[in-house]
């Protein structure tokens, strides 16, 4: 995943509760991007971080996750996201990491369902899961490369709070995405 030439500069600032990255998205406009690993908890035994991306508002401290703002520069700012995952991993290289996308939960599909001009059904939220499909659909695509430095894992839902996981199947249209580095013996 680091392997990409038309990334953004990236700036990083370690913190209490994990790490953030931020760069300028120089599309139409220029925007302040963050790519922010949280501290969410234990999983398995390991510290399991979420992956949060969205645009960011320094005079405000805090970034808004749910904002499509396309600004021209798709594959720039997608590769300095997946960019910043193996920096993650150098410091925290035994956690885990899981990826779900904002446009995922039921808030999300209630909120569009008060402005939806897609005439979805009740059940079914047509803007709904678009970005973890994208994670999913690049894993998808370079998965053999991918496990040879990474373990992948899949969910398709949660019980009781807790997350139901497997071993990633490709073209499996999972609801979050988990990740660790793989471990070499020397």
């Amino acid at each position: 995943m680091s392997h990409f030439t038309d990334t953004y500069e990236m700036v990083r600032q370690i913190t209490q509760e994990g790490v953030d990255f931020f760069f300028v998205s120089f599309g139409e406009r220029e925007i302040i991007k963050i790519v922010q690993y949280l501290y969410i908890g234990s999983f398995q035994g390991k510290e399991l971080y979420n992956l949060g991306f969205g645009d960011y508002n320094y005079r405000a401290h805090q970034y808004f996750d749910d904002i499509v703002t396309n600004n021209g520069d798709p594959y720039n700012v997608y590769h300095t996201v997946l960019a910043t995952i193996p920096n993650f991993f150098q410091i925290y290289e035994d956690a885990t990491l899981i990826v779900e996308g904002s446009d995922s939960t039921r808030k999300f599909q209630e909120d569009c369902r008060i402005v939806c001009t897609r005439k979805c059904s009740l059940n079914a939220c047509k803007k709904a899961h678009r970005r973890i499909n994208i994670y999913r659909s690049y894993v998808n695509k370079y998965l053999e490369s991918l496990t040879q430095e990474y373990e992948f894992f899949g969910s398709l839902t949660t019980f009781e709070n807790q997350l139901l996981i497997e071993d990633y199947i490709k073209d499996k249209k999972y609801l979050s995405l988990l990740l660790k580095k793989r471990k070499f013996i020397v």
